[in-house]
């Protein structure tokens, strides 16, 4: 980690011990582990929302659909750090303000 920092490079590790594949064979044989958000999981309802509006809002900065380019023309790329703020904006615009 040092070497990356002494780059100016960023590292973000995620690592979730306890969450299984929605195709391994192991949920398939216990259902009962997912969730669902209209019966056993209507708490989490808020972050599947969430999850789908910045997954729309991913693929539409990726293809550069939808208004994305009005306010992040050179998308899907983020080159400083005016672009990441655009980013920013849009995302503020389209998931936030929801």
């Amino acid at each position: 980690m040092k070497e990356i920092n002494n780059q100016g490079l960023l590292s973000i590790v995620d690592i979730v011990l306890n969450h299984s594949a929605c195709n391994s064979e192991w949920v398939f044989e216990h259902p009962e582990v997912g969730y669902d958000t209209s019966t056993n999981s209507r708490h989490l309802n808020s972050a599947y929302v969430l999850d789908r509006c910045l997954e729309d809002l991913s693929k539409d900065y990726a293809n550069r659909a939808n208004g994305v380019t009005h306010k992040c023309p050179h998308a899907p790329y983020i080159r400083n750090e005016h672009e990441l703020d655009n980013v920013i904006s849009v995302m503020t615009d389209r998931v936030v303000s929801l």
